[in-house]
């Protein structure tokens, strides 16, 4: 993670616990795996994934996102996922 602690924007990044979830985000999606918000809150104790992807998507990780429909509930969630390129 070369760049990461060099965000100049205001982010997540600037509070030493947010700079560790983000840290947890990025290891999931690392390792081939699609984050939702849901596991997200479980797994990494985070519910700020969207501001975690964005901080990451400025830092330069190909992150990329896909929508899902739940056909039980009709509800819809967003995947988030690391591109491949």
């Amino acid at each position: 993670m070369s760049n990461y602690w060099r965000v100049k924007h205001k982010s997540t990044l600037n509070d030493i616990n947010t700079k560790s979830q983000c840290e947890k985000v990025l290891a999931g999606l690392q390792a081939d795996k699609r984050i939702t918000q849901l596991n997200t809150s479980s797994r990494y104790g985070s519910f700020g994934l969207g501001a975690h992807v964005y901080d990451l998507k400025q830092l330069g990780y190909p992150i990329d996102k896909v929508n899902i429909k739940n056909e039980q509930n009709d509800k819809h969630y967003a995947q988030n996922f690391m591109r491949v390129n």
